[in-house]
């Protein structure tokens, strides 16, 4: 088996000797040669050609490189946006303490409207006429039968009672 191997690869050998002796052609000129054929495919899937058959117009647009960015531009921006948060933060922290103390305040407000409430409710309950009338009869005091009249006091007669 080993032998059949090393004649099939000479006799490989010699046709790949011969082909190579005969087959030297000389360079084709280059309208006869074939077009070479672009990888790339359209959508129909045929071969897009290199030269399009026609001259193209170079393009007018300049092409700009991307412009970087410094990273003092970057370290600025990010510097800004650390100040807006802090502040942001430093908003809704004292947004909630007011809020906290206008709570507070509203409980305190509610227990005095209450207080006073109470406080009415008892000055009514003491100046009702049928406590005042047990009241008075349990001092033994009338009611007046004629209407109260005024008169008037003289300065100097009060003047000479405080001094005596």
């Amino acid at each position: 088996m080993a032998r059949k191997l090393a004649s099939d690869m000479t006799e490989l050998l010699a046709r790949a000797d011969a082909d190579t002796k005969n087959t030297r052609a000389k360079p084709q000129p280059v309208a006869q040669r074939a077009p070479e054929q672009d990888a790339r495919r359209i959508y129909s899937g045929d071969v897009k050609p290199k030269n399009p058959g026609y001259a193209a117009r170079p393009s007018n647009k300049k092409i700009t490189p991307k412009k970087r960015r410094s990273t003092f531009s970057i370290i600025s921006v990010l510097f800004f946006a650390a100040i807006a948060i802090v502040l942001y933060i430093g908003n809704i922290l004292i947004v909630n303490e007011l809020v906290v103390d206008v709570h507070r305040l509203r409980t305190k407000y509610d227990t005095i409207v209450n207080e006073n409430n109470v406080l009415k409710s008892e000055i009514n309950r003491k100046s009702a006429w049928e406590r005042v009338s047990d009241k008075a009869k349990d001092l033994g005091l009338a009611h007046a039968r004629e209407a109260a009249q005024s008169f008037d006091v003289d300065e100097e007669k009060l003047e000479e009672f405080r001094e005596k």
